[in-house]
């Protein structure tokens, strides 16, 4: 599999991430995000994914206090196993990637819009 665009994608998350620009650190891992989505070749995600990308971009921009060096070093790894041909460990490292950010992700919500978590 070429994973040219997603070392592109992840080159620019990295010389965003280093300019220290959230907005366009935010645009450049959704950016990411949909290559990654892309290699997979499923037509209903890439469309699933362009219909999102927007709140994905905010949501990102929002939680940019979050480390931006771990995520990209997760990218990276995905990257890397999609590179190696192991689609289980793409999958195993992508849903890490998911988990480690929810619980940031979401206290950076509630605290935004003054709920306590339950």
């Amino acid at each position: 599999m070429d994973v040219t665009p997603l070392d592109e994608a992840l080159k620019r998350s990295e010389q965003h991430m280093a300019s220290g620009d959230d907005l366009t650190f935010a645009e450049a891992n959704v950016a990411f995000h949909e290559a990654l989505l892309a290699a997979a070749g499923n037509p209903i995600l890439d469309r699933l994914m362009h219909s999102i990308a927007g709140r994905m971009v905010w949501l990102f921009h929002l939680t940019s206090q979050r480390d931006h060096e771990v995520a990209c070093r997760e990218h990276r790894s995905i990257v890397e196993a999609v590179r190696s041909g192991n689609p289980r460990l793409a999958e195993t490292l992508t849903y890490s990637h998911i988990e480690v950010g929810r619980a940031p992700s979401f206290e950076v919500l509630q605290s935004l819009i003054g709920l306590d978590r339950e």
